[in-house]
């Protein structure tokens, strides 16, 4: 991928089409007169929140939750709820 080298003062009037760029994947590298080169990396990926929530809401509508959740750890138990009610 090719590195785009631009002066501080470009970079000033054209910073969202820059920071766009860098966003998407690009190397950017700023020339100062004065304090040297710098190569501009980004912090912080762009992501969209909730991203990808619709499909995993699908999916878990179709799963048995309660099963996956709540699984039946007395099943093979008796328990006589009557008698522990009165108790």
């Amino acid at each position: 991928m090719e590195m785009l080298v631009t002066s501080t003062r470009e970079f000033r009037e054209k910073q969202g089409q820059y920071l766009g760029r860098v966003a998407n994947g690009e190397n950017l590298v700023l020339r100062s007169r004065k304090f040297g080169s710098f190569k501009i990396v980004p912090v912080v990926t762009k992501f969209k929140p909730r991203q990808g929530w619709a499909e995993a809401f699908q999916a878990s509508s179709q799963e048995d939750l309660n099963e996956k959740f709540f699984p039946d750890v007395f099943e093979d138990e008796n328990i006589d709820w009557l008698e522990l009610e009165q108790k």
